[in-house]
């Protein structure tokens, strides 16, 4: 079963790990935003950093089969995911809501405005949507 994740928190996977090496600057990561200096190696960082987050979130449950890369569209950052058993994450996908509630996600990166600095999965706050999506 395939199932969509949108959110607002920047969640571009960039591939940027480790420590910050000035000798591996310049590069491109795997956004496509350049990294010249230590500042934006560490924006980049933290936009892995979310992505991983949310990965992390979604394999407490099951291991995902496919994932596509987040992309930013007109309303936040989306993806598509695959697991084999959607009923890992309750029906509706409370579970998967229940575990994403209140993780920490760094913000102040390329999203709009938040109020929060934690995922909230309902409410006027809401910050993160998941959806089960027909594979037909």
């Amino acid at each position: 079963m395939n199932i969509r994740c949108r959110t607002l928190f920047d969640c571009t996977p960039t591939g940027t790990t480790g420590t910050f090496r000035p000798s591996q600057i310049p590069y491109q990561d795997q956004g496509g935003s350049e990294v010249t200096n230590q500042a934006t190696w560490n924006r980049s960082r933290n936009q892995q950093r979310n992505w991983e987050t949310l990965l992390q979130i979604m394999q407490l449950r099951s291991q995902i089969a496919v994932i596509d890369s987040a992309e930013r569209g007109p309303n936040g950052w989306h993806f598509v995911f695959a697991v084999d058993n959607v009923m890992v994450y309750g029906e509706d996908l409370e579970e998967l809501r229940r575990d994403a509630e209140g993780v920490p996600m760094i913000k102040g990166l390329d999203e709009p405005v938040l109020s929060a600095h934690v995922l909230h999965t309902s409410g006027s706050g809401q910050n993160i949507w998941f959806d089960v999506i027909n594979t037909a």
